[in-house]
Order: C-alpha cells, then structure tokens, then sequence
C-alpha cells in the first residue's frame, strides 16, 4: 500500500472511530486489506476496533473472496 493510501485508509477510519463514539452508525469497505491488517493499522494511532464499553462493535472484519462477479 503506497503512503498516499494509506494516509486515506486513516483517515477513513479515524472518521469511522469517532462516529462510533458518538453513536453513529458507519461502513468500511476495501478490497485490497485483510481484516487482520485493518486491526494493526488501527492499533498504531491507538484506536480499538473492538467492543466499546456500552456494547457496540467498531470493527467487524469479513472475506468475501478473492474474486468480483459482474453480471
């Protein structure tokens, strides 16, 4: 992943992050990182993909597969 994308990969989940504080609901889709990658790169500016303290889930990580079918 180049600086470029990864700067906005952090952007997008800092966004993300702080919705979720405030109890706002949020989406985050790619195609390229595995949800194991997601996970570290949060944990370097030190954001918590996991369950907040009232419950709710930030981060909920899923493989579709490594294929797109287009009809």
């Amino acid at each position: 992943m180049g600086v470029l994308a990864a700067e906005k990969q952090r952007l997008a989940l800092q966004y993300l992050v702080n919705g979720v504080k405030l109890g706002e609901p949020g989406v985050y889709g790619t195609f390229e990182e595995m949800p194991n990658q997601i996970y570290r790169d949060a944990k370097n500016p030190g954001w918590d993909l996991g369950v907040t303290a009232d419950g709710r889930r930030v981060f909920r990580g899923y493989r579709v597969g490594s294929s797109l079918l287009i009809d």
